[in-house]
């Protein structure tokens, strides 16, 4: 998945625009290890956490009890107590992976503001999202965006090593 996301990345910041983070361009225009240490903190573990969390946790498993039909519409918007399923018949495509679809377009519009990123995150997220719903937890999603955030904080961290020593 990494190596995938690194390349449609690379090819984005080639033939579109510079990718352009607040927390990051926070941490470049400060350039001191406290800053340093809250990126990282920021980047690698509050981020993935609450992301991973909110998007696939939460809306993509909300979507998905929806488009299986477990969880019927009208109980949500009724106040009905209805258990029956909405939809008996076999589960086509859009059921299988439309609420990873959606949640991935709902992600990569979190991060609209960072340049091109939106981009490689969409397809990050379409990852992410289908190694959630084939493990049924957000547990490797989870570990795969901390390794992605990671790469991008050793590359800050070797910034700022390179301009303070």
């Amino acid at each position: 998945v990494l190596p995938s996301i690194l390349l449609i990345n690379g090819v984005v910041s080639i033939f579109l625009t510079k990718y352009s983070h607040p927390v990051i361009d926070a941490f470049l225009s400060e350039m001191s290890l406290s800053a340093l240490l809250t990126t990282t903190f920021t980047v690698v573990v509050a981020a993935p956490l609450v992301e991973e969390f909110v998007f696939r946790g939460i809306i993509q498993t909300w979507l998905q009890r929806i488009f299986d039909g477990n969880w019927p519409v009208d109980s949500l918007l009724f106040c009905n107590n209805t258990t029956t399923p909405l939809r008996t018949a076999t589960p086509g495509l859009a059921s299988r992976y439309g609420a990873i679809v959606i949640t991935s377009v709902l992600f990569a519009g979190l991060h609209i503001g960072q340049g091109a990123a939106y981009i490689p995150l969409f397809f990050l997220a379409l990852a992410l999202g289908y190694v959630t719903k084939k493990t049924g937890s957000i547990w490797a999603a989870i570990i795969i965006h901390v390794c992605l955030n990671s790469l991008s904080t050793i590359t800050l961290a070797w910034t700022y090593l390179q301009t303070t020593f």
